[in-house]
């Protein structure tokens, strides 16, 4: 889904921005700096990075360690990451990485707003989705009404639809969106981050789907509805025990 991402550094911590080719979906992780056993950041900067790249130099040995020290240097052009063990103070590993040219500003979600907030078992989201999968269904529909939740869509020849059991919510309203299922799909599986997901709604607004990592940080995606669609019509609903 993912290719390249902005790395901002900065004293409060670290955080990641990537969007899809599509330019529909946005992930955003944020680390602060007290979720680190050690942290220190001089100056404030933000470089653009291939993930593809990333993936292949984490599966390295020298980040197995589970004691390694990580120095990130930024020069020419290049981020350079150095992997050292504190205690005999050796160097495992150094790695340099190309430096790629993002726009940041088209990758800020400073404006977002939702008048719904639901959180609920992240393993519980990722199985609605699962079951609209079985439709061969390309869009699901997501509402809320009367402070219940619903995962709805229609295949070539059937309509689902899958209530949510909510821990909490905050709702105003009714909110209702369509969505990209493939792209939800992938969210969900951050469920092996957290037992729990909450989800930010607004009528036909973007969605944003989030996972606490504990005291760590969380986990955001951004989603763009899909305001082409027609909603799924439906003739009954069964509410009861959600």
């Amino acid at each position: 889904m993912l290719s390249e991402a902005i790395f901002d550094f900065s004293g409060a911590g670290l955080s990641l921005s990537a969007m899809d080719p599509a330019h529909v979906g946005l992930a955003k992780l944020d680390l602060p700096s007290s979720g680190f056993e050690e942290f220190e950041c001089t100056i404030s900067l933000s470089v653009g990075i291939s993930l593809n790249a990333l993936s292949k130099l984490v599966k390295t040995s020298p980040f197995r360690s589970k004691t390694a020290v990580v120095e990130l240097v930024v020069a020419g052009g290049e981020l350079q990451i150095n992997l050292r063990e504190p205690i005999e103070a050796l160097s495992v590993g150094s790695f340099d990485l190309k430096l790629m040219d993002i726009g940041a500003e088209a990758l800020s979600v400073a404006g977002f707003m939702s008048n719904t907030c639901i959180t609920m078992s992240s393993a519980a989201f990722e199985n609605a989705l699962l079951d609209l999968r079985t439709l061969d269904a390309s869009s699901a529909t997501i509402s809320v009404t009367n402070g219940k939740a619903f995962c709805s869509a229609s295949g070539n020849e059937m309509f689902s639809e899958v209530g949510l059991r909510l821990k909490t919510s905050e709702v105003v309203g009714e909110d209702t969106g369509v969505f990209s299922l493939k792209l939800l799909l992938c969210f969900a599986k951050a469920k092996v981050l957290s037992d729990t997901v909450t989800v930010h709604l607004s009528n036909d607004g973007p969605l944003c789907v989030e996972y606490k990592l504990g005291d760590h940080g969380k986990l955001s995606y951004y989603l763009a509805p899909k305001l082409d669609e027609d909603k799924p019509k439906k003739k009954a609903r069964i509410e009861e025990d959600l």
